[in-house]
């Protein structure tokens, strides 16, 4: 009977005890999971503000590329607007030119026409003075 008494007061303490480490383990289990829970949330929030600076910055850069991109394209268009204006001017004076050059050139076959009157009328006074220096002597 004593021996009966004292497992049920082992037992009764084994119950308690194996209760109580259970409860222990219990606190510390959600101790532990709190403490975890607490990181994640503190890790979640670091990168959803890592996330938004990332987006942030992106929209950023897309709004400048996007007006590097319209001020290139603009540069493009002012580039080829010049070029075929100069290619315009180019065609006009290459058509000009020989209209330029037609009264430089009859002016000159004038003054060649003119010379070679002169030069025939001197050669001429040129062979009559001659010819009375010969008669002279």
């Amino acid at each position: 009977e004593e021996l009966e008494g004292e497992k049920g007061r082992l037992e009764s303490g084994l119950r308690v005890a194996k209760t109580a480490a259970e409860e222990d383990a219990q606190q510390f289990v959600e101790k532990e999971k709190r403490a975890v829970e607490k990181q994640a949330g503190k890790r979640v929030e670091m990168l959803s503000e890592s996330l938004e600076s990332m987006q942030a910055a992106m929209r950023r850069l897309e709004q400048q590329s996007s007006h590097k991109e319209s001020r290139l394209r603009s540069e493009v268009e002012d580039l080829q607007r010049r070029c075929a204006e100069a290619e315009g001017r180019c065609q006009e004076l290459t058509c000009s030119v020989p209209e330029s050059t037609r009264p430089l050139l009859r002016q000159i076959e004038s003054l060649q026409a003119s010379f070679a009157e002169k030069q025939r009328v001197w050669e001429q006074v040129e062979a009559g003075l001659n010819k009375r220096c010969s008669d002279a002597a």
